[in-house]
């Protein structure tokens, strides 16, 4: 295999782009840095642990859409040495900001946990199941299959179960900006409804998905707090060591939960690094096929929204089909850049991307200038790209919500007033 050839080339010139970008924001959290970060551990990760080939024109795809969001980005950004703060942020600003939003992320997470416990317990009666630890981890593997099989879950609990992801964008807020103990604790209560709601349906993803937007916007709201000045420590690094252990764990102990098994010890860890990574041999097998694949113009991409449109019908997976990785084991997981490209076209996606990239770097460039108001878009797209390995999150209306609710939130806070010389007032001089 030629260097040329090689998948390694477009991840090294991927990861050597975005480090030029970091030298002029002088931060890696910059909409023109940020996806080429994650996307060069997203794309190494596969190639290094797994066996299938991938090759290097699969990867130039993703990575050429990636170029074009950054370039989108930079376009809109601002250098680190020409910003200035202009927000009126301050002790008093973020003490509002902080209460507010623990507020309605404790409301929220209420909401999603009653709509769980009562679909459970209703769940266990209908299946004939003992109202005990036994019973509830039972629940998991027959729902989880009533899912595959098309049944839909009923409408209130659907409505119920959404406000989780309000909740994990506020308390990631609330997070970042207080140094309150007890309220930075509860930044963390809707974790108890999504572990709720996951182990109900079997459902895996969904609690990932929910902890991709608290950190998403925990990143954004530090953008806001530091004045576009953030910086990876081994603190940083070892927190994500410890978020993607937890996410491991979790994902397996759901999987044994609702019926999978990993096999025997000797090929339980090639099964688990194919369930965790094979999305870029499964991408690669759409790339290969691309032109069988007809325009479905937002189908993919934005399937929730179309679905309560009434534009189309949202199926379960998407309705992608599964493909046989190396090792036997199967998968659906094609990547968020599969439905950008079977919607829109290659040149369609690297439009979008370039906007979607634009509109993120005017977000930073507010955020990073003390302006709350950023946060909201910049978290959604931070989230797209720690998300983006399994399928678009503007897929799920729950995201929708959660962003929505996010930016109602933060602009109350925003316009209050703080007189010179309070807590709260921070000159832009």
């Amino acid at each position: 295999m030629t260097s040329l050839s090689s998948p390694w080339l477009p991840v090294a010139a991927l990861f050597a782009l975005s480090l030029s970008a970091r030298m002029l924001q002088g931060n890696w959290l910059a909409p023109s840095v940020f996806p080429g970060l994650v996307l060069s551990v997203y794309l190494a990760v596969p190639l290094v642990l797994l066996a299938d080939r991938v090759s290097a024109l699969t990867v130039w795809v993703i990575v050429v859409l990636v170029f074009s969001t950054q370039f989108g980005a930079m376009v809109a950004e601002m250098p680190q040495a020409i910003r200035r703060p202009e927000g009126n942020i301050g002790e008093g600003f973020f003490a509002v900001l902080s209460a507010r939003a623990l507020t309605v992320s404790l409301v929220s997470s209420l909401i999603a946990f009653i709509g769980a416990f009562i679909y459970a317990v209703s769940s266990l009666k209908e299946f004939d199941l003992s109202l005990s630890l036994q019973g509830f981890l039972g629940l998991g593997a027959l729902l989880y299959g009533v899912i595959v099989a098309g049944d839909a879950d009923p409408w209130w609990f659907r409505l119920t179960r959404m406000w989780i992801f309000p909740a994990a964008f506020l308390g990631g807020i609330c997070f970042a900006i207080t140094t309150c103990r007890s309220q930075r604790i509860l930044s963390f209560v809707w974790l108890v409804p999504v572990a709720l709601v996951g182990t109900t349906l079997g459902s895996r993803y969904g609690i990932t998905m929910a902890i991709a937007c608290w950190i998403s916007a925990y990143l954004a709201t530090k953008v806001a707090v530091n004045l576009g000045s953030f910086h990876l420590d081994k603190t940083v690094l070892a927190t994500a060591v410890l978020i993607f252990a937890v996410c491991t764990a979790m994902y397996v102990s759901v999987g044994i939960m609702r019926g999978h098994a990993f096999g025997d010890l000797s090929d339980y860890d090639a099964q688990l690094r194919s369930d965790l990574f094979g999305y870029l041999p499964v991408f690669e097998s759409f790339v290969q096929n691309e032109p069988a694949y007809k325009r479905s113009f937002g189908i993919y991409t934005f399937a929730g929204a179309f679905d309560v449109l009434g534009l189309s019908k949202r199926v379960a997976a998407l309705n992608y089909e599964p493909v046989m990785l190396d090792n036997g084991s199967s998968s659906n997981i094609f990547t968020a850049f599969r439905g950008l490209i079977q919607d829109f076209s290659m040149f369609g996606a690297l439009v979008l991307c370039i906007a979607g990239g634009s509109l993120a770097g005017s977000a930073y460039a507010n955020a990073s200038r003390g302006r709350m108001s950023g946060v909201p878009l910049l978290a959604g797209y931070y989230a797209f790209f720690l998300w983006s390995p399994i399928v678009s999150i503007f897929n799920y209306n729950s995201v929708w919500l959660g962003l929505l609710v996010t930016w109602l939130l933060v602009q109350a806070p925003e316009n209050t007033a703080f007189p010179p010389g309070s807590a709260g007032y921070h000159s832009s001089g």
